[in-house]
């Protein structure tokens, strides 16, 4: 997972986005040491640039995607001083 368009060490920084490819749920583990009342804003994009999804959370970060048509998006990941985004791919899942 890489950050869009930013420099390698700005923004929030992640120790991983889980699953990626996500069907169902994407969980966000943030690798700098913050306050576990910080809160995060979420929102993912599809490519035209529309919000399809929009949430705040603290740490953890988990939030059911199960709505979101598979595709490419683009996840931003913002508080109230920093912001990332990165490219996720939902795929559908067929158990049959």
């Amino acid at each position: 997972i890489q950050g869009v368009n930013l420099p390698r060490n700005a923004g929030v920084r992640l120790r991983g986005i889980s699953t990626n490819p996500f069907n169902e749920r994407i969980h966000i583990d943030i690798l700098d040491q913050v306050s576990p009342n910080v809160i995060y804003e979420i929102k993912l994009y599809d490519l035209s640039g529309a919000v399809v999804l929009q949430t705040s959370c603290k740490q953890p970060i988990s939030f059911d995607v199960t709505t979101v048509s598979t595709g490419v998006y683009i996840l931003e990941i913002s508080n109230r001083e920093i912001a990332n985004s990165y490219l996720v791919v939902k795929l559908q899942v067929n158990l049959f």
